[in-house]
């Protein structure tokens, strides 16, 4: 069986990670989503909210969670798996990239990175103000991304999402489309 490839889509909140992913797909055609938010909204309904981490990324059952999911994924689908989350923690990011790597599963890795203030702009207008919790971490998540162990780093700042969508196809190896990307 062939083991899928996994395009994993790091960066801060508010830095368009989503609606790459989105385009990806469409641009790509076969290929599948996953979102590991929507496994931790599961996950952290299930567990008491005195036991929740601060953030999912530091919680130890989503983290082995989503790597099980993401390997049996890889080993039963012939798709291209598209993962949109940040990983902005060494240890997040080793236990998860690095254990399916073990696993043999091929993960490329792009973290979209931009100016501070183009993405709390970016939140801004979908509604996430500046005192959101979210809004707050960017600061921080935008320094750590920039560690060489979070390559390859895409500069959204002045991309459209064709461009950035026209790059990680380049990097991938995967044809461009032959209609036009919107």
């Amino acid at each position: 069986m062939m083991v899928a490839r996994i395009i994993w889509i790091n960066g801060p909140f508010g830095v368009g990670k989503t609606t790459l992913a989105r385009h990806l797909a469409a641009a790509i055609g076969q290929s599948i989503i996953l979102d590991p938010e929507r496994l931790g909204g599961l996950l952290l309904n299930q567990i008491p909210v005195v036991l929740h981490a601060d953030e999912m990324e530091c919680e130890p059952v989503w983290r082995k969670t989503l790597l099980s999911m993401l390997q049996s994924a890889a080993q039963t689908y012939d798709w291209p798996i598209i993962v949109p989350m940040m990983i902005a923690r060494p240890q997040g990011h080793d236990e998860i990239i690095g254990g399916l790597a073990q696993a043999g599963v091929s993960v490329s890795q792009f973290t979209l990175l931009a100016e501070p203030k183009n993405i709390l702009a970016r939140m801004q207008a979908r509604g996430d103000g500046p005192a959101s919790w979210e809004a707050r971490q960017v600061a921080r998540c935008v320094e750590e991304l920039r560690h060489p162990r979070y390559a390859e780093h895409i500069d959204t700042t002045a991309m459209s999402i064709r461009d950035v969508v026209r790059h990680v196809l380049t990097r991938l190896s995967i044809p461009l489309p032959q209609r036009n990307l919107s």
